[in-house]
């Protein structure tokens, strides 16, 4: 014997079963706007931020070749350490070349 099974009133209608795919689907948009603006002013916190940094190093290399001996003795410095053997002692160049930078940002 066949036995039918009652469908109960609780049950979600065709149209709840579409008004909640649509209500998912505009909060899936919404969580998309969301991430794309918050990514966008994330990219544009980096620009800002990348732009001051390369701002100060122009500064900083400005005052640095703007001092003549400076710039002879780091050449020196840098031509050194260019021709040293590998089994050699450092020249020292990139120590004094940052020493140089820590001067230009105390003053």
């Amino acid at each position: 014997m066949l036995s039918l099974t009652m469908f109960t009133l609780d049950a979600p209608t065709y149209r709840d079963l579409i008004k909640d795919s649509y209500r998912k689907a505009r909060d899936l948009e919404k969580q998309y706007d969301n991430f794309i603006e918050a990514n966008r002013k994330e990219r544009l916190e980096i620009a800002k931020r990348n732009k001051a940094q390369d701002k100060q190093h122009r500064k900083l290399e400005s005052l640095l070749l703007g001092n003549p001996k400076e710039v002879s003795r780091l050449s020196d410095l840098i031509i050194l350490e260019q021709q040293k053997d590998e089994d050699s002692v450092s020249a020292g160049a990139d120590a004094a070349i940052e020493s140089a930078l820590q001067s230009l940002t105390v003053s």
